[in-house]
């Protein structure tokens, strides 16, 4: 979300530039339709750095003398970069546009949706863009939720937050897929209600003017010396503050070496996040254990259910050519076994093909046929980690858990991913799974042995039908219980506790 590609040191290839649809022609994005075209991209493609002398800027965008400027500030602008602009064709795009006006207008607080719409109005008078810009932003805003669910929450909601709010989300580099299920899956929904805008700024680039018109402000999982730093700013001029962290980071240290150097008392991030802990006005989370281990230090808790977003999950049609497919997703464990129950599987039945996502290949797997084994390097983009999994067709994938308290906090995210991706799950006996998974219902639960974990991916491979069951099973506790849409209102709600009240 950053702005930090320069334009005047990237070089971009013709054909990739026409397939994307060229610059953004909008009013609103004058000053910044190159950041705009570096999200687009990277949303498509991985920006290459080349390390050659960076070439001086004799002049920006940011501060062209335009003849009609678009008084759009960097963070009205961060804002609309959110929302969905539509991009016209690459012919059209020298004509001045509109785009994302009406929609802009009706997320922002009225004093300010009418100073930019009178300052429009003044720009355009007596030119050829004044006619274009009435006659685009007096179109009928083609708004329709197609569900009944959704228009009662939408209704709520305009009651709940009768001024649009301001979010700002800080956070580190490692944090888009938890800002993407905790916070962006829902914001897009309600992008074109009126309720609120949002942006995402580097907690450690971000600065306290950043925050200034903020109304909350987002500490996701930080854990830096300038996080502390916003966090003094916020408490000093009152701008309600959320701190979110979904992993235990009170236990990790303790219970995993590799991280003991890290997350321990007297260390820096742990201070960083006990300081920001302690300072928010509400800490949100998801897992029960975590909660305990927060209350002595937070002011006020809220806990959620995580949610998943199943539009980011694009079913494919399976393929029919008698080959089971099982594996692993997620970051490296350190217990092995059951992998070393999948490699067993595998030597018992020929037709069973491995696919694997993580920071490296497990041991466990080193000596299996390389035919039947398929390794991916992890994607942090949860868009594209998302798309590859479904593409895959993964019928069993397995989600290893240990009985640490550090693991016991961890969110059923895998539950709802594995399901969404079409698959079913083989999850060990240890929270959060036992809260979530019954099993033999919509999946299996085994204790911590290779036999057992053999036993139960056997079972899945032999018998379609029974595989067949517990994924529909799985699929409808999803759609009841844990999508976006489901989870919204209670989201919303822990906004508006945030802002005074209680959770």
């Amino acid at each position: 979300m950053l702005s930090l590609i320069p334009m005047n040191n990237c070089l971009v290839g013709r054909k990739f530039f026409k397939k994307l649809g060229g610059f953004s022609s909008s009013f609103l994005l004058q000053r910044y339709f190159w950041w705009e075209f570096c999200l687009r991209a990277a949303r498509k493609i991985l920006i290459n750095q080349v390390d050659i002398p960076a070439l001086e800027c004799r002049w920006s965008w940011y501060n062209y003398p335009f003849r009609y400027f678009s008084p759009l500030n960097g963070d009205l602008a961060a804002r609309l970069l959110n929302q969905t602009l539509e991009v016209r064709s690459i012919q059209d795009s020298c004509s001045v546009t509109f785009d994302g006006m009406s929609s802009l207008l009706s997320n922002l607080h009225e004093e300010t949706a009418k100073r930019l719409e009178r300052y429009l109005q003044l720009t355009c008078e007596n030119t050829s863009l004044y006619d274009k810009y009435i006659k685009e932003i007096n179109v009928p805003k083609n708004f329709n939720i197609n569900s009944e669910y959704l228009n009662q929450i939408y209704r709520k909601a305009k009651t709940m937050f009768p001024r649009p709010l301001r979010i700002t989300i800080i956070g580190g580099l490692n944090e888009p897929a938890h800002n993407q299920l905790c916070f962006f899956n829902y914001f897009e929904i309600v992008k074109d209600w009126g309720i609120l805008t949002w942006r995402t700024i580097l907690d450690t680039a971000c600065n306290s003017a950043d925050l200034i018109n903020s109304d909350l402000v987002i500490f996701s999982r930080v854990k830096s010396d300038n996080g502390c730093r916003l966090m003094d700013f916020c408490n000093q001029q009152k701008i309600p503050t959320i701190y979110m962290i979904d992993d235990n980071w009170f236990w990790v240290g303790k219970e995993w070496p590799d991280y003991s150097n890290i997350f321990a008392p007297g260390l820096p991030f742990f201070e960083n996040f006990l300081y920001c802990l302690k300072r928010a006005d509400l800490v949100l989370t998801y897992n029960p254990l975590l909660a305990e281990d927060i209350k002595p230090y937070a002011k006020r808790i809220c806990r959620l259910d995580t949610n998943i977003k199943l539009s980011l999950f694009p079913r494919n049609t399976r393929r029919n050519d008698g080959v089971t497919r099982a594996g692993y997703v997620g970051s490296y464990r350190q217990d092995n076994i059951a992998f070393e129950a999948l490699a067993e599987v595998m030597r018992k039945r020929e037709k069973v093909f491995l696919f694997v996502m993580s920071n490296r290949l497990p041991e466990s797997f080193s000596s299996l046929p390389k035919s039947r084994v398929e390794f991916h390097p992890y994607v942090f983009n949860y868009e594209e980690y998302a798309k590859i999994v479904c593409e895959k067709s993964v019928d069993i994938l397995v989600a290893p858990l240990g009985y640490t308290r550090f693991e016991r906090s961890k969110c059923p995210n895998k539950y709802l991913e594995i399901t969404a991706a079409g698959a079913v799950g083989v999850y060990s006996d240890v929270e959060p799974y036992l809260s979530c998974v019954r099993d033999g219902y919509n999946g299996l639960i085994v204790k911590n042995n290779i036999e057992s974990w053999s036993s139960a991916i056997l079972k899945l491979v032999d018998d379609c039908d029974f595989r067949r069951q517990l994924l529909e099973n799985a699929e409808k506790d999803i759609r009841e219980r844990f999508t976006t849409e489901r989870m919204l209102l209670p989201f919303l709600k822990m906004l508006k506790d945030a802002l005074g009240g209680s959770c």
